[in-house]
């Protein structure tokens, strides 16, 4: 879905009035990238903090719990957080 976006948002830009790859671009492949990188980092951290939390509650079971539980969260919160960084960082170095 996200080279479809990525791929509808070239060409929308290479058939507007100047006709050439412009702002719109840059934020969504930023957008994209940010929230793939944000989103593995989230996850990888959180599994292994949500890991740690759940050894020490219950060894075994809640390392497992709390792996993918904390994981899973974390790289939600981690995509959405690359998303908004990727398109900010566009915003406010990229002239129209």
């Amino acid at each position: 879905m996200d080279a479809l976006e990525l791929h509808q948002t070239i060409e929308n830009d290479l058939h507007d009035a100047d006709q050439k790859i412009g702002k719109k671009t840059y934020a969504t492949a930023a957008s994209i990238g940010g929230s793939w990188v944000g989103g593995a980092l989230g996850a990888n951290g959180g599994a292994i903090l949500g890991a740690s939390i759940g050894t020490a509650i219950l060894p075994g079971v809640g390392t497992a719990i709390g792996g993918i539980a904390v994981g899973l969260f974390l790289g939600i919160a981690g995509s959405f957080a690359g998303d908004k960084l990727g398109n900010y960082v566009v915003d406010i170095t990229v002239m129209e």
